[in-house]
């Protein structure tokens, strides 16, 4: 493995948990994205998908670090 595989992969995995950290940290603003088509985005924005948000998010967080770490170690 050449140094632009390696900083590749880490990069794509960096890559990787910040879209997860961002379902985290700001699920509504995701939500919004989402909807970003309809004209009134605050019905769409319910605590059950914002729950669900979170978890999919926690769940791309822990993809991603077992991913850069089997990647590095």
């Amino acid at each position: 493995m050449n140094v632009v595989e390696v900083l590749l992969g880490v990069f794509g995995m960096v890559a990787i948990l910040g879209v997860g950290l961002a379902f985290v940290a700001f699920p509504e603003e995701m939500l919004k994205l989402r909807f970003a088509h309809l004209r009134s985005t605050r019905r769409y924005i319910t605590s059950t998908r914002v729950t669900l948000y979170r978890i999919i998010g926690l769940g791309v967080v822990l993809m991603g670090l077992l991913g850069l770490f089997g990647f590095l170690f």
